[in-house]
């Protein structure tokens, strides 16, 4: 039901509505559907008072939904009113990861059109099923195409305390975990020194997407606050597809400074605390700081860790397999040592691939990527390995005498023959070889592209580039004539939102510029139109709310905007920890 709602002193509130079924002024709620509440930052980053406003859009959204007929309601709107929101609209389907999806248009626009959108906001996804009460969620409309802070329900800024290096995910249940960290009390620093940072940190905070609340994460028996085993910074974050949240590797405090650490403990979504696994062998083989460590395998919780600087930072070579009931599970050889690398995962029908991408080793940055592949039958790619699987009409052969099959089956028509060790894909000729380069995933004609930007050409963390490059992960090649960044940057944050059109766009922020200072500017990267196929790029307009950071999170939201949290930023001259938890809207 469309009715006034009082205004937040910090937060403007247009309206409330209800979806599934959306009801007019007077009309009784219904016993289904999605009560939302839209709400905007104030200003100066608040898009409900621009005078350009002229249209009011509320639609629907559904996995596998055709964007071009989703339902939706369009009312006239001015700035500063509340929201009609027209009669009962009963032709959503019922079903999971239902969600309502809010757009300020100026005239002539039209649901969906980002030619004249001016600002979006989307909610939470949900669960809707006939009968079921109305859930309430929020809409967080912000501008499209800036970064704006965050205010909770309460009227608060969204804030973080003083932590650098917290290992940042997002859970299943639509809420962000920030996890141990570390503070520095140095005015003029290497962010990229580990022995920079000391005070570290055992505490987990977490931030409600839905409702903006930053607290902290609680016992759910007991009441008390959540803490890891032992402090601990620089970890990284994976999460099951049950919801538990891995902690793997990082650094700890040593007699002489930060170490590498072998600890893994998870957060169990039932019980609210951190638990090590009652497996006979719980955590890491390799001490682990700088590594990668990625989901696979799901519906199960098998994490594979990749790569890092271990004890004594010595390299390490290696992958491992770790499961929170089973341990660490498996190991197996990389084609050679890499930390500071970037990781990225393509799932597939009977397996997968996790991509490691750039990076370092004892003899400077590198210029390749590393493909470790795997199977739901327990094939892994590792260095040496002699197995292979192949597939012929159809039919596949991953039995334990496969090799053998296989080798018989050479040359004959249609035979993809799989070798079981890491496939390394250098650069194209030319390209600068980088560690810390910032990678994502984006989609374009059904084809799976990797794109890598920034990072450092040297081993120092000086030298960063401005380099864009194109890996075609579905048809084993690189794409060539791509454009630079406006900026160079090292350890930039990067991560794909969602527009309204349904479009993947690549935020790129923060880092470290020539200058060795943080970047304070953003830039946004997506595929153009489908008959040219052109990377678009553009630079963000003004500088960054809260500043440009390093060291820090960029995680990709379930309501199609991007979470920037924690890490370091430029003040007076100075590097200080960022605090406030900020917005990026595609």
């Amino acid at each position: 039901m469309t009715r006034p709602v009082p205004v937040v002193p910090a937060v403007a509130l247009l309206a409330c509505a209800n979806f599934v079924l959306a009801c007019g002024v007077g009309t009784e709620s219904p016993k289904r559907g999605i009560t939302v509440l839209f709400a905007a930052p104030p200003p100066p980053h608040s898009p409900l008072a621009d005078p350009a406003l002229a249209l009011v859009t509320m639609a629907a959204e559904w996995p596998g939904q055709d964007l071009d007929k989703a339902p939706h309601v369009t009312m006239p709107y001015a700035a500063g009113e509340l929201v009609e929101l027209g009669p009962p609209h009963d032709d959503v389907p019922h079903g999971a990861g239902r969600q309502v999806r809010i757009e300020l248009h100026a005239a002539g626009g039209s649901a969906g059109s980002t030619q004249t959108l001016i600002a979006v906001g989307r909610t939470v996804p949900v669960d809707s099923v006939p009968g079921d009460e109305p859930l309430e969620r929020r809409a967080y409309v912000t501008r499209a195409g800036a970064i704006a802070p965050i205010w909770s329900v309460d009227g608060k800024l969204a804030a973080l305390d003083q932590r650098i290096g917290a290992a940042a995910a997002l859970t299943s249940d639509h809420k962000v975990v920030f996890v141990g960290g570390a503070r520095t009390h140095q005015k003029s620093m290497n962010p990229l020194d580990i022995t920079a940072f000391d005070d570290f940190d055992r505490k987990a905070a977490v931030w409600d997407i839905d409702t903006g609340r930053v607290g902290q994460v609680v016992d759910t028996q007991y009441g008390d606050e959540a803490i890891l085993s032992e402090e601990r910074a620089f970890a990284v974050a994976a999460v099951g597809a049950s919801g538990v949240v891995a902690v793997i590797g990082g650094y700890v405090s040593g007699p002489s400074g930060p170490e590498a650490t072998k600890l893994v403990e998870f957060l169990d979504p039932e019980s609210g605390r951190f638990v090590i696994s009652s497996a006979s062998e719980p955590h890491l083989a390799r001490a682990r700081a700088h590594h990668g460590a990625t989901p696979i395998l799901p519906p199960s919780d098998f994490v594979l860790v990749t790569g890092g600087k271990g004890a004594a930072q010595f390299p390490v070579s290696t992958w491992e397999l770790w499961h929170p009931k089973l341990g660490r599970v498996d190991t197996g050889e990389l084609s050679k040592p890499r930390w500071n690398h970037s990781v990225v995962h393509i799932p597939g029908k009977d397996g997968g691939a996790v991509i490691l991408v750039g990076g370092e080793n004892g003899q400077g940055p590198l210029a390749d990527l590393e493909i470790i592949r795997y199977d739901n039958t327990g094939n892994f790619s590792f260095k040496g390995n002699g197995k292979l699987t192949c597939r012929l009409k159809g039919k596949v052969h991953d039995e334990p005498n496969s090799t053998s099959i296989c080798k018989g089956l050479r040359g004959r028509e249609g035979y993809v023959e799989t070798r079981w060790v890491p496939e390394v894909r250098p650069y194209p000729l030319g390209r600068k070889a980088r560690k810390a380069p910032g990678v994502a995933l984006l989609e374009r004609h059904g084809a799976t592209h990797l794109l890598m930007v920034g990072g450092f050409g040297v081993d120092s963390g000086q030298s960063p580039t401005g380099e864009i490059l194109v890996y075609d992960v579905s048809a084993d090649t690189w794409v060539a004539d791509q454009p630079q960044l406006k900026v160079a940057r090292g350890a930039p944050l990067v991560a794909v939102g969602r527009s309204v059109d349904g479009t993947q766009r690549m935020l790129v922020t923060g880092g470290i510029g020539v200058s060795g200072k943080v970047v304070d500017a953003s830039e946004e990267i997506h595929f153009g139109s489908k008959l040219t196929g052109q990377l678009v790029h553009r630079v963000l307009p003004g500088k960054t709310p809260g500043g440009g950071r390093v060291m820090a999170s960029a995680i990709a939201l379930p309501t199609g905007m991007v979470l920037l949290s924690g890490g370091l930023t430029s003040k007076g001259g100075t590097l200080v920890p960022a605090t406030e938890l900020t917005l990026w809207n595609p």
